[in-house]
């Protein structure tokens, strides 16, 4: 394809291009891993969040003793947890998607 004076630079050309790939490749993989650790924290915050809100109004007491302990600790309930994964998967769905960017009034 290309001619003899050229030649030599074949082995520069696709040594180039797949380093290149390889860059992109590892980007896309570390933006995977960022949006899934993003989604992990969004949903603690927004867990514990929603538990102080409930505990400063009172809420926290009036549930039953089987769903959580008097005091509410959430070291020791998964009722944390059980807000926290569905919040991080729709985040790490959310991020997936919309492929790393943010929409509009925040980009």
């Amino acid at each position: 394809v290309m001619g003899p004076d050229l030649n030599h630079w074949v082995p520069t050309i696709i040594d180039t291009i797949i380093k290149i790939m390889t860059v992109w490749f590892a980007t896309y993989i570390q933006s995977c891993i960022s949006a899934f650790y993003s989604g992990l924290r969004g949903g603690r915050i927004i867990a514990e969040s929603i538990f102080n809100i409930m505990t400063e109004r009172g809420w926290m007491d009036k549930l039953p003793d089987f769903l959580t302990a008097k005091p509410f600790d959430p070291d020791q309930s998964y009722l944390d947890e059980a807000i926290q994964y569905p919040i991080a998967a729709f985040g790490f769905y959310y991020q997936i998607t919309h492929g790393f960017a943010l929409e509009f009034p925040w980009n």
